[in-house]
């Protein structure tokens, strides 16, 4: 009997062996159990664009599917344009604006002082203010003339009952002006400025007779003033408000005069002149309060 090699004790170990192998091998390659897991919601769907369909092309028209996304840089602001016909913004001061005009209104002051009669022959002032006109012939070099006059009369209650009323001075003055404004400096709506200038003023007055005294007490007096001075200060016009062309200027300075009074009156019956000259030298000086709205503050509109 024919008797196969491998058989027996051995044999039998080494199939067993090959037997737990290959039952590993087939068990490992079985799937494992699968273990039933939660549903969850589903997101949602989202819906995607339509792939545009290709157009016919047509002669002259031509079409892109294709989208681009670029980000745009941050806008600047522009300055305004200027439309066409639109005025520029202004940007002189005002004292240029009225470069080449010329300015009306009050110049300035002057005092002339005729005597009265009387024991002391004292003086009377007499102001005259004056107006006047101011134009600038460049933006630093400027001129300016102005005239004036005052008058004044009237009459006092004699100090006896029964008396007739005592005639005071009539008496009348004019005034002329010469002045030579230079601007130093000149901002948006102010500037600063000096001023050369040359006054000259007679007055004359006459007062009539008492008609409580018997006799001629005929008066008359006469007064001349020749001066000059120096005055600097600023200018202000009122561009911030919309009028450029209103200007009101203060100053103060100094000044020399020359003054020259006579009067002629009846001394016991015998007509006596008596005369008063003499030069006067200040600064800026009020003799009443008010006096400073007339001597250091003029005020000026322009026209162009």
């Amino acid at each position: 009997m024919l008797r196969l090699r491998g058989r027996g004790a051995g044999g039998a170990a080494l199939s067993a062996a090959l037997v737990a192998v290959f039952s590993s091998g087939a068990a490992n390659a079985q799937p494992p159990p699968t273990t039933p897991q939660p549903t969850q919601p589903a997101p949602p769907a989202t819906t995607a664009p339509a792939p545009m369909a290709p157009a016919e092309s047509q002669p002259g028209v031509s079409y892109s599917t294709t989208t681009t996304t670029t980000t745009a840089p941050a806008a600047t602001t522009a300055p305004p344009a200027v439309e066409e016909g639109e005025e520029k913004p202004d940007k002189r001061t005002d004292h240029e604006k009225v470069d080449g005009g010329w300015g009306v209104g009050l110049l300035s002051a002057v005092e002339l002082r005729p005597l009265l009669p009387g024991p002391a022959y004292s003086e009377q002032s007499l102001l005259v203010a004056i107006l006047g006109a101011r134009t600038w012939i460049s933006e630093g070099f400027g001129f300016e003339v102005g005239v004036g006059f005052n008058t004044r009369n009237g009459t006092r209650a004699d100090d006896v009952q029964g008396r007739q009323d005592v005639p005071e001075p009539t008496t009348w003055g004019l005034a002329l002006h010469l002045g030579v404004p230079l601007s130093l400096y000149d901002d948006a709506h102010y500037q600063f400025l000096l001023l050369p200038e040359l006054n000259f003023g007679m007055a004359m007055g006459s007062i009539d007779d008492d008609p409580n005294t018997p006799g001629d007490q005929a008066v008359r007096s006469r007064a001349q003033l020749v001066g000059g001075g120096l005055r600097a200060g600023a200018e202000v016009q009122f561009g911030m408000i919309g009028l450029p062309m209103l200007a009101l200027t203060g100053t103060v300075g100094v000044r020399l005069d020359y003054h020259q009074a006579s009067v002629e009156a009846a001394e016991n019956g015998v007509v006596v002149t008596r005369v008063r000259r003499g030069f006067d030298a200040s600064t800026s000086s009020f003799n009443d309060p008010w006096d400073i709205f007339v001597s250091s503050i003029a005020a000026l509109y322009y026209f162009q």
